[in-house]
């Protein structure tokens, strides 16, 4: 971003007030929520298929042959 006053904010800014009393912050609290349930539920996801795989393959889990 080469814009000098761009209206982002890193969440570590002291200024940023991102409290659970406003309903904006309840807001992206709850959006980040479910992102990170999404990210959980795609990994374990992606490491039954990865298992699932290897199996097929006549590979033991954790082989990296």
């Amino acid at each position: 971003m080469r814009c000098r006053h761009s209206p982002f904010r890193h969440l570590s800014q002291p200024r940023l007030l991102l409290h659970s009393r406003f309903c904006t912050g309840k807001m992206m609290l709850t959006m980040l929520a479910a992102v990170a349930e999404m990210e959980c539920d795609l990994l374990l996801e992606h490491t039954q298929a990865g298992l699932a795989r290897a199996k097929s393959e006549g590979k033991g889990a954790g082989s990296l042959v």
